[in-house]
């Protein structure tokens, strides 16, 4: 069976103090966990766009043990 490997864009520089506080980070959060659980999927990687290139999440997204 072939496997996937999927990348999910979100933008980290909005001003949010935690991933709570704003539905579509939430769902971002959601479907990453959700292809994790899939056998077909291989690999999730969260890829961060925008203006000034940010690759760390606030530590209140609680993001520390995903692949950005």
């Amino acid at each position: 069976m072939r496997k996937y490997k999927i990348g999910i864009t979100l933008n980290l520089e909005e001003k949010k103090s935690d991933i709570w506080s704003n539905g579509a980070n939430q769902n971002v959060i959601f479907l990453y966990d959700l292809f994790k659980r899939l056998d077909i999927v291989e690999e999730v990687y969260l890829v961060s766009w925008g203006a000034t290139n940010e690759t760390t999440p606030p530590k209140g997204f609680m993001m520390e043990n995903m692949n950005l």
